[in-house]
């Protein structure tokens, strides 16, 4: 965390960025976690660790394992089904 600004201030900044960008509610965790599985999806597990700040692979590891790995699991899994699903369809017409 920066020494120059709170984790109120930093709240502060987040919910005006919201509300200029016109997008639902997020907190900073949100925003924290949706970063991390973006950076994970395109770059890895390396990245991640430098984004979030983790100064151990093995932090930034248990993290992924705990909060995104499912999430980008179950994701992937839907772009496979819905592949199959549209190449049946393509291919029964």
């Amino acid at each position: 965390m920066n020494p120059y600004y709170s984790a109120l201030a930093y709240g502060n900044i987040i919910k005006r960025a919201i509300k200029r960008a016109g997008v639902p509610d997020w907190t900073s965790h949100q925003l924290r976690h949706t970063t991390a599985t973006e950076v994970y999806e395109e770059l890895g597990e390396e990245a991640v660790m430098v984004i979030l700040g983790h100064s151990d692979i093995e932090v930034t590891r248990k993290y992924l394992d705990t909060h995104i790995k499912s999430k980008v699991q179950k994701k992937n899994a839907r772009d496979v089904m819905n592949q199959i699903v549209q190449s049946r369809t393509v291919n029964s017409k």
